[in-house]
């Protein structure tokens, strides 16, 4: 073998270290099990340096500050401004209804990065052995000295380097792909709970499509191709289909997140009492019979630059 068994199970935990680690440092040190946080002991990692807050609470968060946000002070927000505003502690708590939706995404985020990591292993491990094997068969007769069984383990260990330098591209855009989904998923989910806290479940909603949306996003967001009313959603409807993980793409629903991996429509409120207006490409006819009902309760200041809005 190219390896001595306790080499390779260094080196799977090696592989173990890195997606634990980025686990804790994206998704939360919350989600981590006891034989995680070992596995990061083990190798030196202080979990006092690791950030309190994950970019999965980050996206969550600003999801829900960007729909309480005029669009003018939205763009004004940048991911510096928006990270001291909460660092100065002035983010409305959130409830527990929200706080049970951050931690569902946080939980999915760590068993799609868990199931990406085993499938790493057992890639390395079939690259490990099938190599080994190659090389092995070009010298059918017994290994008889030292420079033979040296020669062998050359080719194989070219052979599987070669090839892990195929697959570790595979598994970049993977950790990139599930990266930008849980990340994407997480701002529509904060959207989803301010439009819940501001105007009910039974608030209604749309997706913004993008011009270069795919396909499926056309067909299960717009009512005739690009440019046409998007079709109407209560959000609990959208929230009672969940995702699409895992799901054939003829099972695929309407969802408050992506509709599949890379997926950037995002979730938009109707404002109460407004139509569509086929000029502007918006909801914002006012129906001349509409009279408000509901009033926000919850407030908060931000603070964008030199400007401090009421939202």
């Amino acid at each position: 073998m190219i390896f001595t068994p306790i080499q390779i199970q260094e080196l799977l935990k090696i592989i173990d270290k890195y997606h634990i680690l980025f686990t804790a440092q994206h998704v939360g040190l919350d989600v981590l099990t006891p034989n995680d946080r070992a596995i990061l002991r083990s190798y030196g990692i202080d979990f006092n340096k690791l950030k309190k807050q994950s970019q999965v609470e980050h996206a969550y968060k600003f999801g829900i500050l960007s729909d309480t946000l005029s669009q003018k002070d939205a763009k004004k927000l940048d991911y510096p401004s928006f990270k001291r505003f909460l660092q100065a502690g002035r983010f409305i708590p959130l409830t527990t209804r929200e706080n049970d939706a951050l931690d569902a995404l946080k939980h999915h985020a760590y068993s799609d990065i868990t199931g990406l990591g085993n499938r790493v292993k057992d890639e390395w491990r079939q690259l490990h052995i099938e190599s080994d094997q190659r090389q092995r068969a070009k010298y059918e007769s017994a290994i008889r000295n030292e420079a033979e069984r040296t020669l062998r383990n050359r080719g194989s260990v070219r052979e599987m380097s070669s090839a892990l330098g195929h697959r570790t591209g595979d598994w970049s855009r993977d950790f990139g792909r599930i990266g930008d989904y849980v990340l994407h998923s997480a701002f529509d989910q904060g959207r989803a709970s301010s439009i819940e806290r501001s105007t009910g479940g039974d608030s209604l909603v749309y997706k913004d499509v993008y011009p270069g949306a795919c396909r499926h996003c056309i067909k299960h967001y717009l009512t005739a191709g690009i440019g046409s009313q998007p079709k109407i959603f209560k959000l609990s409807e959208l929230q009672s289909h969940g995702t699409n993980v895992g799901l054939k793409v003829a099972d695929w629903q309407p969802v408050i997140g992506p509709l599949h991996p890379w997926c950037r429509c995002t979730l938009e409120a109707i404002p109460q009492g407004y139509e569509w207006n086929k000029e502007t490409q918006s909801f914002s006819t006012p129906r001349k019979d509409y009279k408000r009902k509901v009033q926000r309760k919850s407030k908060i200041k931000v603070q964008v630059g030199e400007t401090i809005t009421e939202v």
